[in-house]
């Protein structure tokens, strides 16, 4: 009678436990950690160059949407 009415519990806990599916967030749905939107090179540390710190404005854009990206390079 034990091993049944165990049996009978665990059945109704797997089926009565449902995960439910993650919404993509939207395009204008800055969640911390994303990466969609703009973003503007700041600074860079490369090879044997110096440390440079980019002025605010300086033309070097990313664009990232749900499924494609843009580089815009200042030149």
């Amino acid at each position: 009678m034990m091993r049944f009415v165990l049996f009978t519990l665990l059945a109704v806990f797997q089926f009565a436990c449902k995960k439910e599916k993650e919404a993509v967030p939207a395009e204008e749905d800055n969640t911390p950690g994303s990466i969609l939107g703009t973003w503007e090179l700041k600074e860079t540390y490369s090879g044997m160059s110096p440390f440079m710190v980019h002025q605010p404005g300086n033309g070097n854009i990313l664009k990232f949407t749900d499924n494609t990206y843009q580089i815009i390079i200042a030149g």
